[in-house]
This record gives C-alpha cells, sequence and structure tokens, in this order.
C-alpha cells in the first residue's frame, strides 16, 4: 500500500514508570488490514522500535491502539535515562561518541537522548 496518509498508533504505558505518562503515540503507515509501519523510535514504549509492523484496532474514540507486533523490521531501541544533566554532557556523551562510531544514532527528547 503506497500515498496512504501516516496515522499514529497509540501504545498504553504504566503512569507509575518513571516518565509518569499512561500514553504514547507513535506515527504509522498502514500497511495491510489493521496493520502498520511504526515510523518513529519511541521515547517511552518498551519492546517496540523503528519500522516495527503492529497490529492496532480502534476503539470507541477512533484512536488506533496498539494490540501485537506483527513482524520486527529490523531496528532496535535502547532507553538511556540520566539521573542529572551533569552525565550528559560528560560520561554519557564520551560514551556515545564511541557507539556514533559503529554508526548508532541518537534522538534528543525531555527526558534524555534515546539510541
Amino acid at each position: 500500500m503506497t500515498g496512504n496518509e501516516n496515522v499514529k498508533v497509540t501504545f498504553q504505558l504504566d503512569a507509575n514508570d518513571w516518565h509518569g505518562h499512561s500514553t504514547e503515540s507513535l506515527w504509522a503507515e498502514k500497511v495491510g488490514r489493521a496493520t502498520y509501519r511504526i515510523l518513529n523510535v519511541p521515547f517511552f514504549a518498551k519492546e517496540i522500535s523503528y519500522f516495527d509492523v503492529v497490529y492496532a484496532r480502534k476503539d470507541r474514540r477512533g484512536r488506533l491502539l496498539f494490540e501485537a507486533i506483527v513482524d520486527r523490521g529490523g531496528f532496535s531501541t535502547m532507553h538511556l535515562v540520566a539521573k542529572t544533566k551533569k552525565v550528559l554532557t560528560t560520561a554519557f556523551q564520551q560514551a556515545f561518541g564511541r557507539l556514533e562510531s559503529l554508526g548508532i544514532d541518537r534522538e534528543r527528547g525531555e527526558s534524555g537522548d534515546l539510541v
């Protein structure tokens, strides 16, 4: 399927976890009947990565809710959360330099960096 407009797939989260969020919505493209390819890196949702294909169902309000992973997209996501900004500017930067030399990229968020 091509030419489809991107949609949001909502993942349920534990609001008691470190981030305090109950949901996270990720951009996706429809690839089949009720299946969607994730198009961005999750900041809080676990066990899901960029380009994974997921099954989602619509709730009563029309939101697409994640149900299951259908196929892995070949990417991995590591969530690295620093307790202080000092860590982000010193040790993390040094460690990430080694990862970057291997072609690993990161995305920065309000709670830290995603690798």
